[in-house]
């Protein structure tokens, strides 16, 4: 079963729903998790099955999965969710509820909650 997670920061920047995992028809092919890309400065959904993972808005591989120690400040916070889901080079993917790098402010505010699940 998938998770569907909104995201917000405090300078307003947001998106409402991302369907992240997979579900009961897909789950074997499909782990989507969210990523950012340091050359535009996006946050993106990524297959973690995919071997390379390219940014959906400039095509660049300059990217990390939002459990990479650059993206989050870890600071005894409690995991919103974690799964070892993909491709075996991405390892366990751990996504934190707050303190993530916002892809418009550059600050480490943007918070992950969670909305659902879906199948």
């Amino acid at each position: 079963m998938g998770a569907i997670i909104s995201a917000k920061c405090k300078c307003g920047f947001k998106i409402h729903s991302m369907y992240l995992g997979g579900g009961m028809n897909n789950y074997l092919v499909s782990s989507k998790f969210p990523n950012y890309c340091k050359s535009c400065k996006t946050l993106f959904i990524a297959n973690m099955y995919d071997e390379q993972i390219v940014c959906s808005n400039c095509n660049s591989n300059d990217t990390v999965t939002y459990s990479h120690p650059s993206v989050v400040k870890i600071l005894d916070q409690s995991k919103l969710m974690d799964w070892r889901g993909g491709h075996k080079k991405h390892g366990k993917l751990v996504l934190y509820p707050r303190n993530n790098l916002c892809p418009s402010c550059d600050t480490f505010s943007l918070e992950f909650t969670s909305v659902g699940r879906w199948d």
